[in-house]
């Protein structure tokens, strides 16, 4: 298992919109990390629930 995985990946992986991954990151409700100009999502975030994230309001 990888350690960590883009957020296209990560989207794909949890069946969201890469705007939805991005939203829960911008919010404070997903765990990354910036490496330069990319960010990078842990492996264990893959057991968040999506439907937890981030809501456009």
């Amino acid at each position: 298992m990888r350690e960590f995985y883009s957020v296209k990946e990560f989207a794909a992986s949890c069946g969201i919109s890469k705007l939805t991954a991005y939203r829960m990151l911008w919010a404070g409700k997903l765990p990354a990390r910036k490496f330069g100009s990319v960010w990078r999502i842990p492996a264990s975030a893959l057991s968040l629930d999506p439907k937890e994230g981030a809501r456009h309001e």
